[in-house]
């Protein structure tokens, strides 16, 4: 066993790992939002949804490719493909995309003008901010979820005295 972490196939076995974790975490999320069929708010997906991780993980690639000249470093892709496969499996509910209109709400518009911001960032700026705008989307959403668990724990402590 020690050798095997000696291997220069170690790579290769490490692809394969990582393709297992990935494909387990697509399987897992075929569960969208059945874990509760009476919840009306269909704004949100419950775990991150699979074409934002892939594009995070490709804008990963892209940035190291503007900024590097290189693809990146395997170490870092493997740590975020870990990371945006315990993202997909969470209960985390991360905002869906917003719909074409601006006449659906306040909280559509506000989504749909920063889909156009960063849109048009993206085309503008290539591989430098695609990156940034992928995890600053994830990191909100999770920021946003221990912001509320917190009030909704808050709320039941105080109610109990």
């Amino acid at each position: 066993d020690i050798f095997v972490f000696q291997s220069p196939r170690l790579f290769n076995k490490s692809k394969a790992v990582v393709l297992d974790i990935r494909a387990y975490c697509i399987g897992v999320l075929a569960k969208f939002n059945i874990n509760n069929p009476k919840k009306t708010d269909k704004s949100y997906t419950e775990g991150l949804t699979t074409p934002i991780s892939t594009i995070c993980l490709f804008s990963y690639l892209f940035f190291s490719h503007k900024i590097n000249n290189n693809y990146g470093d395997p170490r870092i892709a493997l740590m975020l493909v870990s990371i945006l496969c315990m993202l997909m499996i969470s209960s985390i509910p991360f905002p869906k995309f917003p719909i074409l209109n601006f006449r659906s709400g306040k909280k559509n518009s506000i989504l749909l003008c920063t889909f156009i911001f960063a849109l048009i960032c993206a085309l503008i700026f290539r591989g430098y901010i695609l990156l940034p705008i992928s995890i600053t989307y994830i990191g909100w959403s999770i920021i946003d979820w221990l912001l509320k668990n917190n009030k909704k724990e808050l709320s039941t402590d105080s109610s109990k005295y």
